[in-house]
């Protein structure tokens, strides 16, 4: 297992709701279970590969996810505590039209699933524990997170548990630029 039980840490300290918790189950150093709650919204969103991506609302319903096709104006999700120039220098040299759509911790990765944002560039740091969920989430709604300079997906259960910096993102990221 991976967890994570305060994603969004700045966020938390912030007070403003955009932090969660993540638990991921690993098998062949692959994430096949996920799970993300935002504990302040009441939201929580899971995924088993196979079995397709969910959101369960503050009222207890249950929604399939998907991801969408993008609009004409790309809607980024950018870190609301760790946007950095690197980031900004890559939206605007890699991507048509956008808007940015601040969201912290890995909901990010959650609002790709549900199609109200379609890319997350992450050009900054990250480890293990921050994207496995998520990725399992994006991967069972049709969306993908791959590494930003070679297009693969990111190994687990390395060396160093950093990431290597990552674009996650629901609709084909060709479709994007």
């Amino acid at each position: 297992f991976l967890v994570d039980p305060l994603d969004g840490t700045k966020e938390f300290i912030k007070q403003n709701g955009m932090y969660a918790v993540l638990i991921s189950l690993m098998e062949n150093n692959r994430p096949t279970l996920g799970v993300i709650h935002a504990p302040v919204s009441n939201e929580t969103w899971y995924a088993e590969l196979g079995k397709g991506s969910f959101k369960i609302n503050p009222d207890g319903s249950k929604v399939a996810l998907s991801v969408s096709k993008a609009p004409a104006d790309v809607r980024v999700a950018v870190s609301a505590s760790h946007l950095t120039e690197v980031t900004s220098d890559y939206m605007k040299e890699n991507l048509r039209a956008f808007e940015t759509h601040p969201i912290g911790s890995a909901i990010k990765f959650c609002r790709i699933a549900e199609g109200k944002v379609d890319v997350y560039p992450r050009l900054g740091p990250t480890s293990e524990w921050d994207t496995a969920a998520g990725e399992i989430i994006i991967f069972e709604a049709g969306g993908k997170v791959l590494q930003y300079e070679n297009k693969e997906l990111i190994q687990y259960n390395k060396e160093s548990l950093r990431n290597p910096w990552f674009i996650a993102f629901g609709d084909d990221l060709e479709n994007l630029n």
